[in-house]
């Protein structure tokens, strides 16, 4: 079978649901971005600034507990992988805070009643995390294997002293949530949930191709986030996709986390995720118009899955209508995200 057989969906795959992008909000999210709301964009983006922390292995992070700490716990939390080249950015910090509105509005709590906080972890790029890999490592990198990055990352957390966490992440984000859950009982790390949307690690392409495939998104990202509502996010919004505006310049600086992307690796890690029986709740969501998680590449292979999966734990969203820029609709990154936090 060739590679283009490969992500050929013969079968006309049905995922378990489909959204759509202009579907109304649940009730929790409109709470929740209409508190968000209330707030000044400003004076938020300087408190969300005020939590960016950098770990003693280069790795920045933020831990979001909104404005009343003492609520939140110090041993559960929901962790963030940020998208390609994207550090801890206004926009990627205003997402973030967002989605901690929302899980406090819907009541995300630990086992001991308290509220789950947001940790951001930033991405390896320019201003990002610095992640420094011995010359082996590099090589699994670059084959496709993103867990001595996630491991990395995740040590910031660990090394906090939390324990449990629901591993959340969008597009290269969620390659390296897949690759940290993988990663997490060596940091020392439960895991309680899993979602991630539009997934890179999905088919064989040149660097080249992948930057053109991600470049198709931008002309949606303006829409996306008018559809979100979200004052902070339109206040700050980035005027071009990291993805897009700073690839090269991260290319270069990245290249192995650049060169992983590139190879068909996520089919083999939801597999063994799924062979080590540690989760109960897995989401995978995919934009039918997306340029990076192409229908028809990831439907054949969450079909492989589904059918792999004995438990049933797996559900697969098709987003109808959403390019890769769905994530910028925050209200809709938040619904998906959710699935792992409850």
């Amino acid at each position: 079978m060739t590679s283009t057989e490969k992500v050929v969906n013969k079968n006309f795959f049905t995922p378990n649901e489909v959204w759509r992008i202009d579907d109304s909000l649940e009730e929790p999210i409109e709470h929740a971005r209409y508190n968000m709301n209330q707030k000044d964009p400003e004076a938020l983006l300087h408190e969300l600034q005020e939590q960016v922390r950098t770990a003693e292995n280069g790795v920045k992070f933020a831990v979001l507990r909104g404005q009343n700490p003492a609520e939140y716990s110090n041993r559960e939390a929901l962790v963030i992988f940020n998208p390609y080249a994207n550090a801890a950015t206004p926009n990627m910090l205003i997402r973030c805070e967002f989605i901690r509105e929302v899980a406090q509005t819907c009541g995300v709590r630990d086992e001991a009643g308290k509220l789950k906080p947001v940790i951001m972890l930033a991405s390896p790029a320019m201003g990002g995390s610095k992640i420094k890999l011995t010359r082996e490592e590099r090589k699994i990198v670059s084959s496709g294997n993103l867990g001595p990055v996630a491991s990395e990352l995740l040590h910031a957390i660990s090394v906090s002293e939390f324990g449990k966490v629901a591993l959340l992440g969008y597009s290269q984000g969620a390659d390296m949530a897949l690759a940290g859950a993988k990663e997490a009982t060596s940091s020392y790390l439960d895991l309680s949930g899993f979602s991630v949307g539009d997934p890179a690690g999905i088919k064989k392409r040149t660097l080249l191709g992948l930057a053109d495939d991600f470049s198709k998104a931008a002309p949606d990202l303006g829409r996306a986030i008018e559809r979100s509502g979200v004052k902070a996010q339109s206040a700050y919004r980035d005027k071009t996709p990291a993805i897009v505006a700073g690839f090269l310049p991260n290319a270069i600086r990245s290249w192995n986390i650049s060169q992983a992307m590139t190879h068909e690796s996520f089919e083999s890690g939801m597999q063994q995720l799924l062979d080590e029986d540690r989760l109960d709740k897995i989401t995978i969501a995919y934009g039918s118009k997306s340029s990076v998680s192409i229908p028809e590449a990831i439907e054949p292979i969450l079909e492989r899955l589904q059918q792999t999966d004995s438990k049933g734990i797996i559900t697969s969203v098709r987003v109808d209508g959403a390019t890769h820029a769905w994530d910028n609709q925050l209200p809709l990154l938040a619904k998906l995200y959710m699935r792992a936090a409850r």
